[in-house]
């Protein structure tokens, strides 16, 4: 009887026009994603060669290298992007900029404001006492070495005393480099060939050991590596880019192409190891980003000098790209095919590198000898100079 009541009523105040059908008016904000660039204080080192930018507020992340012989921006670049979903859902971000430490178990890692704590033209040190979600303080010292075109990283990673919270294996620092979207970037990726597990315990197993790009595989794929650098190369701007570590041969190298902001884009990444013994141990970590020009690809990078060698008319030449200073070094190159070794004639003592510049060395090569695998002894180092995998 109550409902039949009801109904009534709120005919009868239809019919006198008490009920309003117009939509309420308000100065509330439907729920959607806005999104609002922030500006974010900028630090600057630099060398005679290279300056580089860092932005304290986004993790301490270097936002971009520029090569000062051409004003050349080699990074994406970044910006402090806010979004929010309501007033509840508030989500800071650093887009597009490489920042460290990014820890491979956490795909969504926090902003940290890191505090400097020492800065000369050339250096800089950040430190923060919590940082990300971590229960962790990081310290993070960042260089470009004299004389050259290296940006040098050392970072300390402590523990909180006593803490609970972190599990041994999943302190892995990755190592997420966004080049430029304004370059034509090539990957040059030295991937082990045969049965291997990685760094993140998973088996890969490709054709051979040597260089991949592109194709069947990879590069959106991860690699055992087969050397301690990854890279980007440009032939038109004559420039390739590289992150090099000394940590263990455990680490796992990934590369992605996609689109980027409907831009293509290409990244360079290494996943470390967990090398502590235990969960609260003290992690040291160290790598470089170096930047090679005069070459428009290489095969191998030894001695921080990047290597591209090609074939023509007979010969075989060997090009060398310095990112520092190196002293002159004898130098041995031999072919090796269906099991003989053959020495080759030529250059036998490359001359002293220096920083930016280009030195080649020469050797005769006999067509019975092309297609085979080239050794190359320079000063303590000797190793086999990796072949592209079609």
């Amino acid at each position: 009887m109550k409902k039949f009541s009801s109904l009534i009523l709120s005919a009868a105040l239809f019919a006198a026009g008490c009920i309003c059908t117009d939509e309420v008016k308000h100065t509330a904000q439907n729920e959607y994603v806005l999104r609002e660039e922030m500006s974010a204080s900028k630090i600057y080192i630099e060398n005679e060669f290279l300056k580089v930018s860092l932005l304290p507020e986004l993790s301490g992340g270097v936002e971009n290298v520029v090569l000062k012989s051409s004003s050349l921006p080699l990074l994406r670049g970044g910006a402090y992007i806010l979004y929010s979903q309501g007033p509840l859902f508030v989500h800071p971000t650093a887009s597009g900029v490489l920042y460290t430490e990014k820890f491979w178990d956490h795909a969504n890692p926090g902003l940290t404001k890191m505090q400097m704590r020492a800065k000369t033209g050339s250096m800089v040190s950040f430190y923060a006492p919590t940082y990300d979600i971590q229960p962790a303080a990081l310290q993070r010292d960042i260089t470009v070495l004299p004389d050259s075109t290296i940006v040098k990283f050392d970072v300390t990673y402590t523990p909180h005393e006593g803490t609970k919270y972190i599990t041994k294996g999943r302190i892995q620092p990755w190592l997420n480099l966004l080049a430029s979207l304004d370059i034509n970037w090539k990957a040059v990726i030295p991937g082990k060939g045969g049965l291997q597990v990685n760094g993140l315990g998973q088996k890969t197993d490709f054709p051979e050991t040597g260089i991949y790009r592109k194709g069947t595989f990879g590069p959106n794929t991860f690699f055992t590596p087969a050397r301690n650098w990854v890279a980007v190369t440009s032939a038109e701007k004559q420039v390739s880019l590289a992150i090099i570590h000394d940590q263990e041969k455990t680490c796992t190298i990934y590369s992605w192409q996609g689109l980027h902001e409907n831009r293509f884009a290409r990244t360079i990444e290494f996943i470390f190891p967990d090398s502590a013994k235990s969960a609260n141990d003290i992690r040291k970590y160290s790598y470089k980003i170096a930047v090679f020009t005069g070459i428009g690809d290489l095969q191998d990078i030894v001695q921080d000098t990047a290597i591209e060698s090609r074939k023509e008319n007979g010969r075989l030449i060997l090009r060398f790209s310095s990112a520092r200073n190196v002293e002159a070094q004898k130098l041995a190159v031999s072919c090796k095919l269906n099991g003989k070794v053959t020495a080759l004639k030529g250059t036998d003592k490359l001359p002293a590198l220096k920083t930016g510049k280009v030195v080649e060395a020469v050797y005769e090569l006999p067509e019975t000898l092309a297609q085979g695998e080239l050794a190359v002894t320079w000063g303590k180092d000797s190793f086999t100079l990796l072949e592209e995998v079609k």
